[in-house]
């Protein structure tokens, strides 16, 4: 029965109209003394706020620290909106369109036309679901940008002849049946924990985790008239921070953390993130901790830019989003070889960098 109410999702893109008045936009910027993220955005984006955006796209080469950056250091910045110009490796951006890219999604499942589909190959079945702006939806150009990533990597591995990406809107039901009974194969995209500190975490014993597919900042944001430091974990202590209901804890666990446990922090966990930041305009709680780009799109949604700030010394947590695999699935090692070396050759050919900084664009530019 499960099965069922599964929907076939490959993805195609239907462009719009031929576009014209081209120019270069984004690139690499080469760090200059007395530097710090919050200048070079100001001085590349015109904002220094958009400082994130320039960590979130170097997470690799700055690490959690976004002061660690230092002379001659390479950054990529995104284009966003039409910034910054001028330089080396920026990309031509289109300066107008008469429609928006619009995301069809499709009833497919053939891998890709440069494959050979053979019947007697094994069809690999992925799962997500919608309603995970902007990693995964199909109103989202691509599916979002995590469907694009998998989608791609997917198609660039010779070795995968047959594929397809479903979706079923239960996130619940994901890991455990669809994965756990092997009526899925891979699921995505999936936070990971830090599973040397837990390894009795659910995830940790039973699921197996690809190279993650991104990376995102997961931030503090906080209210302008009750600035709050977060120069190190000891900053933390006694402080009350909101995150809703059925999102990740890990982050406050794990790296030896252990806020929960110990009663460092509290943790107030009501069902939406509207209520997080009415907690914090009504000083109930110190912060607002999650994901960048849902805390950024609920400060627009509830109007709240003028009166929340986002802390600027350090994230909280940087977290992958993987690809999953049951443990007890007799070709997970196999699997995730898979998805992995997808993702290798898609990081290689600079496909990879090309689908994040198409969805880094829109992305920023709608905050």
């Amino acid at each position: 029965m499960i099965t069922r109410c599964l929907i076939a999702a490959g993805i195609s893109l239907v462009m719009g109209a031929t576009t014209v008045a081209a120019q270069t936009c984004g690139g690499v910027y080469t760090v200059k003394r007395g530097d710090s993220l919050s200048l070079i955005a100001d001085s590349q984006y015109k904002d220094a706020k958009k400082w994130s955006a320039i960590h979130q796209g170097n997470i690799a080469a700055i690490g959690s620290n976004p002061d660690s950056i230092h002379v001659g250091q390479k950054l990529r910045l995104t284009c966003i909106g039409g910034l910054p110009q001028g330089l080396e490796g920026g990309t031509v951006q289109a300066a107008a369109s008469s429609t928006d890219d619009t995301a069809v999604v499709t009833t497919s499942s053939n891998a890709s036309a440069a494959v050979q589909v053979s019947a007697r190959d094994r069809k690999i079945k992925l799962v997500t679901a919608d309603d995970y702006a902007p990693f995964t939806d199909r109103k989202l150009p691509g599916g979002g940008l995590i469907t694009e990533v998998v989608d791609s990597a997917m198609k660039g591995n010779a070795e995968v002849k047959d594929f397809g990406i479903y979706v079923v809107n239960d996130w619940s039901a994901h890991l455990d049946p669809l994965l756990t009974d092997a009526v899925m194969d891979l699921a995505y995209p999936w936070y990971k924990p830090d599973c040397n500190a837990m390894p009795d975490n659910w995830r940790c014993q039973n699921l197996h985790f690809s190279e993650p597919m991104f990376e995102i900042l997961v931030l503090l944001f906080t209210s302008k008239e009750r600035p709050l430091v977060f120069n190190s974990d000891a900053d933390m202590e006694g402080k009350t921070l909101c995150r809703p209901k059925g999102f990740f804890t890990h982050d406050l666990e794990g790296n030896g953390r252990l806020w929960l446990t110990k009663g460092l922090v509290k943790l107030e966990q009501p069902i939406t993130m509207a209520d997080c930041f009415e907690l914090l305009e009504e000083g109930k709680v110190d912060a607002v901790a999650i994901n960048e780009f849902s805390g950024r799109t609920a400060m627009k949604e509830l109007n709240l830019e003028d009166k929340v700030d986002v802390v600027q010394s350090r994230p909280l947590s940087i977290e992958g989003l993987h690809v999953v695999v049951g443990k007890s699935h007799p070709q997970a090692e196999e699997m995730l070889e898979l998805i992995n070396t997808g993702l290798d050759g898609l990081k290689r050919s600079g496909d990879y960098q090309r689908i994040v900084d198409s969805h880094m664009t829109r992305i920023w530019e709608s905050f």
